[in-house]
């Protein structure tokens, strides 16, 4: 989907105020307590294209439901998206957002198991759909089934 030009940017993120803060918001200290970890993927393609995907593993999956409605209101874009009925996760929202000079942003966060976790697909407008990234979140959605978390 993205071939990058950029070598691959994976990392373990420690669970601090600023990393947790943009995908929970007021819930960020409860997540911090009930976390056991977080990790980043990005990937910048091609004339402005890029993947960026967060996870959030919990300790129980009570932590990770406990917080899901915040996770999920907080990574919303602009314009609220259908996703398709076969969407992955447990509990998912999906949406979209224009920027700059005819570029889209579509994002899907969901919970699976003890595990929130976001997607985002960027690039000029036509290049990427809101399928392209149900589709990365499909591939997260599986690991995370096939691991346990």
């Amino acid at each position: 989907m993205i071939r990058h030009a950029s070598a691959t940017n994976r990392y373990d993120q420690a669970l601090s105020p600023t990393t947790v803060n943009a995908s929970f918001g007021r819930a960020s200290s409860e997540a911090v307590k009930l976390a056991s970890g977080a990790a980043e993927l990005s990937v910048t393609g091609p004339a402005g294209s890029q993947l960026y995907a967060q996870v959030f593993v919990f300790k129980t999956l009570a932590g990770a439901s406990s917080l899901t409605s915040a996770f999920l209101r907080r990574t919303e874009l602009t314009h609220p998206a259908q996703a398709s009925s076969g969407a992955p996760g447990e509990q998912g929202r999906a949406s979209r957002q224009t920027y700059g000079r005819g570029d889209v942003s579509f994002r899907y966060a969901f919970r699976e198991q003890n595990v929130l976790c976001l997607v985002e697909l960027d690039g000029p407008r036509r290049r990427y759909t809101l399928s392209d990234a149900l589709t990365v979140a499909g591939a997260a959605n599986r690991y995370i089934t096939s691991t346990g978390s």
